[in-house]
């Protein structure tokens, strides 16, 4: 058989933006995925513990992210970047990221 690595984005399931059919969907989805995959992938140590708490199912945890950049390297520089002279946001534009917050925060603080 063919091998399946399966990654859920989170708990679709519980986000306020479904409708009740819509978490339903999800949650079924959710639970086949774990049963008919070869590997689940978490991308948060919270996702991992959830799919072992829930499903006693091991997950390979991929985290998202970036090395630390030491500040005395010149790894900015390289890049045309001087430290502390910007703000990187990286997110959906979804309601419960609350980008917007991040951009009023941002505004208030000039």
């Amino acid at each position: 058989h063919l091998p399946v690595a399966t990654h859920v984005d989170g708990l679709e399931w519980k986000r306020s933006k479904w409708s009740p059919l819509g978490k339903r969907y999800y949650h079924l989805s959710e639970s086949l995925a774990v049963r008919w995959s070869d590997a689940i992938i978490a991308d948060a140590q919270g996702i991992a513990d959830y799919y072992r708490e829930q499903f006693d199912v091991r997950s390979e945890l991929i985290s998202y992210g970036a090395p630390i950049v030491a500040p005395d390297t010149d790894k900015l520089a390289e890049l045309g970047l001087e430290a502390g002279k910007y703000h990187l946001v990286v997110a959906r534009f979804e309601p419960e990221n609350n980008v917007h917050l991040m951009v009023d925060g941002y505004t208030r603080s000039t």
